[in-house]
């Protein structure tokens, strides 16, 4: 894929749902332009329930990943270890200046990687399922080069929202207040099998402050 935005509602066919459809493509110009070929509405082919995944079955180079200023999104191995080396530093700062909020390990240390975690970010989606149907919300996914989920939350579908998504990505800036909500994939937490190998976390990073 050349563009970020995916947007896949396995829902959306009653009238009314139509028309939230419409109102939240043409939110941002941005968007809209590129409708005619990222919005992903064919019932026969995209009507299958919350599992999204399957889109994957459907339209495999959907996992590619998202280009932007002719160049790919993918972080080269010297840029994911000088923002480890960022992240480390950080923790070590943080962690003394909020030791109110170490009671919580695991959950601080995602937060405060998150820089780390955007270098990883091959691609995002903007998924209308049948929860955005019913709070106006959409459901936005950041995923790595190999589908896995990093992380996602639920945004909101007017101009600015969708308009900032989609520039920051280019930038390699996604939105703080953004990055920082949400539900992180489960391998990449402290715990999980990608997050050990993308933290690199020592018993010094893991010390009590």
């Amino acid at each position: 894929m050349d563009f970020d935005s995916d947007f896949l509602p396995p829902w959306g066919y009653l009238p009314i749902e139509q028309y939230l459809i419409y109102e939240w493509v043409n939110a941002s110009e941005e968007f809209a332009d590129r409708a005619w070929w990222a919005l992903l509405d064919d019932q026969n082919s995209f009507n299958f329930g919350s599992d999204w995944r399957r889109v994957y079955e459907i339209l495999p180079e959907v996992a590619g990943p998202v280009e932007g200023n002719d160049c790919q999104r993918y972080a080269s191995p010297e840029l994911v270890n000088l923002a480890r080396e960022q992240f480390k530093s950080y923790l070590t700062k943080e962690k003394k200046a909020r030791p109110d909020q170490w009671r919580n390990r695991d959950q601080f240390i995602e937060v405060v990687a998150a820089d780390l975690l955007r270098k990883v970010a091959a691609m995002y989606m903007l998924i209308a399922d049948k929860e955005a149907f019913d709070t106006g919300l959409l459901r936005l996914v950041y995923l790595d080069g190999k589908r896995n989920v990093i992380r996602e939350m639920r945004v909101e579908t007017d101009e600015q929202t969708i308009t900032d998504v989609i520039m920051d990505w280019y930038n390699w800036n996604l939105p703080d207040e953004l990055w920082e909500e949400g539900t992180i994939g489960d391998r990449y937490r402290v715990s999980g099998d990608l997050g050990k190998e993308l933290y690199r976390l020592t018993e010094a990073d893991l010390a009590d402050p």
